[in-house]
């Protein structure tokens, strides 16, 4: 291999690995957004790609979104920031992000049942939060909730 060609994958497995880092989204970020205010909530939203979409008065929220649509203000995730603390994600396109999460958390289950519609609901108890996964998988409507500390 020349140095050319080694020099090019030293520098590119590294830079592929921050870009994945970007696009990840872990428990970990979760208790971080459920935990912090404003703009650190904000810069570290916008460091994995949701942009920040404005202040919902009816909910007392922030608003971000991943895959904003502007034309019809559509996205794939939503992520909402309560003014009490509380944090609710939102997703379609199979709820890649909250299946991840929701994988993290299985040791942690305390709940699960059959709602209407076709929804199911699943609750954790993790450190002392209280997490609820909504799905649908008719849908394709995945919710998470985190409330306030137990």
């Amino acid at each position: 291999m020349s140095i050319r060609k080694y020099l090019y994958v030293f520098f590119l497995i590294p830079l592929l690995a921050i870009s994945q880092e970007k696009k990840s989204f872990h428990l970990k970020d979760i208790i971080y957004l459920k935990a912090n205010e404003g703009e650190k909530v904000d810069s570290f939203l916008k460091s994995r790609y949701f942009d920040y979409v404005g202040i919902d008065s009816q909910s007392n929220s922030h608003a971000y979104a991943l895959n904003y649509d502007n034309s019809n203000g559509e996205a794939t995730t939503w992520c909402y920031k309560y003014l009490d603390g509380r944090v609710k994600v939102l997703e379609s396109d199979g709820g890649k992000l909250i299946m991840f999460i929701k994988e993290e958390l299985n040791t942690f289950k305390s709940n699960f049942e059959y709602q209407t519609d076709g929804w199911v609901m699943t609750s954790y108890f993790y450190k002392q939060y209280a997490i609820g996964i909504r799905e649908n998988d008719v849908l394709d409507k995945y919710e998470l909730y985190i409330e306030n500390q137990l």
